[in-house]
């Protein structure tokens, strides 16, 4: 499984501010179940740099790859992509999957 630190790629303020909004802000919590990816583009100006599905345990919110989808589906960033003109998107294959990264600091 592929490790990655949140904080040393975006700073832990940024960090916490998503913890903070996840905990605080049901509209951006319901975004983000829906597709991590998008949420934190939308809210925060940041790409993160896998497709992300948010999980939450016992421990907290914790930040996973996402499973991969089929060949024929599209995920809601890639189609906007598409429909924007920006270029062409293509599903990826196989991705691990598992206990990814926590958003904790």
């Amino acid at each position: 499984m592929r490790e990655i630190n949140f904080e040393s790629l975006y700073g832990a303020n940024t960090v916490q501010a998503a913890l903070f909004k996840l905990e605080t802000d049901r509209t951006f919590r319901e975004e983000a179940e829906a597709d991590l990816n998008a949420a934190v583009l939308r809210h925060f100006g940041v790409t993160l740099p896998l497709r992300m599905r948010l999980v939450e345990d016992e421990i907290g919110f914790r930040a996973e790859i996402a499973e991969a989808v089929a060949e024929d589906e599209l995920s809601d960033s890639e189609l906007d992509l598409v429909a924007g003109g920006a270029g062409s998107a293509t599903a990826s294959g196989p991705v691990a999957k598992g206990g990814g990264p926590r958003f904790t600091a």
